[in-house]
C-alpha cells in the first residue's frame, strides 16, 4: 500500500493505492475485484487508487477479491487515516 506514512497511517488528504495479486492455476480467466466496506468498486485490476482520502474513511474496509474458474479468494486492509488538523493558538493580554 503506498501513500502510508513512516507510523502506518494515511495523512488525510493523500492519495492511497492498493495492489493485489493472486497466484492462480489456471492462471487463464483469473479476475478482480475491489470493495470499500459494502460498495462494490468498479474497478477489475490488481490496483486500486483512492484519490483525497478522507477522516470519513478512517477504519474502512478495503476488500479485493480474485477468482478464477477454480475458486476465489479474498485479502482485505483496514484503511487508518490520520486527520489534519489547523491549530490555532490565542493569546490573551
Amino acid at each position: 500500500m503506498s501513500g502510508v506514512g513512516p507510523t502506518g497511517r494515511i495523512t488525510e488528504g493523500s492519495d492511497v493505492r492498493l495492489e493485489c495479486f493472486a497466484d492462480s492455476n489456471p492462471r487463464h480467466g483469473l479476475s478482480y475485484s475491489w470493495m470499500l466496506n459494502s460498495e462494490e468498486l468498479h474497478q477489475h485490476n490488481t490496483t486500486l487508487l483512492l484519490r483525497n482520502v478522507t477522516r470519513d474513511q478512517h477504519d474502512a474496509i478495503v476488500r479485493c477479491r480474485a477468482r478464477n474458474a477454480v475458486g476465489e479468494s479474498e485479502a482485505f486492509e483496514t484503511l487508518e487515516v490520520s486527520c489534519k488538523y489547523r491549530w490555532m493558538f490565542y493569546m490573551s493580554k
